[in-house]
């Protein structure tokens, strides 16, 4: 809860700390270009850095219908950006230039819904990988945003997994 992002050398060597007005910074990823992309989830925003830590853009989805509240980031196969948003319970997505394409996702239990999405990758496939914490399940969307499959099993009896908030995908392993 201090709010900022500190950066390190590859020797674990601290080097800088980007003090900037962050509230609750939560994922982080690089895009294809080595900027740095920071979900700033109660600033309801996307900051993108350069490799010198330059602010270079501020990713908003003005949208009046949905309060963006960005948790999670990662950049996909095809370079887009995909944010999990725990709040509105979907999962965005964005172009290389950081325009926004679609979002997918809707509240509830069913297998094409989310509780609280978290952790998001993807599999060498495009195939969208997510943690949907609060209904304790690993979900599987194709790049569209189409459901495929889940894991998990969530009764009161037997829980497979106990709300799963971060998830990566290895070549053919998640």
């Amino acid at each position: 809860s201090n709010n900022r992002i500190e950066i390190f050398d590859l020797y674990y060597n601290f080097k800088e700390c980007l003090n900037f007005e962050f509230n609750n910074p939560c994922g982080i990823t690089l895009d294809k270009n080595n900027n740095l992309l920071i979900c700033d989830t109660h600033n309801e925003r996307i900051l993108l850095f350069d490799k010198n830590n330059i602010l270079k853009k501020e990713i908003i989805l003005n949208d009046n219908n949905i309060k963006f509240h960005p948790n999670n980031i990662i950049v996909d196969n095809l370079n887009r950006i995909l944010v999990s948003d725990t709040i509105n319970n979907k999962i965005f997505i964005f172009d290389e230039s950081y325009n926004f394409i679609k979002h997918f996702g809707e509240s509830g239990e069913n297998d094409y819904q989310l509780s609280s999405p978290q952790g998001i990758c993807v599999d060498e496939n495009n195939d969208i990988i997510i943690c949907d914490t609060f209904n304790s399940k690993v979900k599987i969307f194709d790049q569209y945003g189409n459901f495929i499959k889940l894991f998990g099993i969530k009764n009161k009896k037997t829980m497979t997994y106990n709300h799963p908030d971060n998830i990566t995908s290895c070549g053919e392993f998640i």
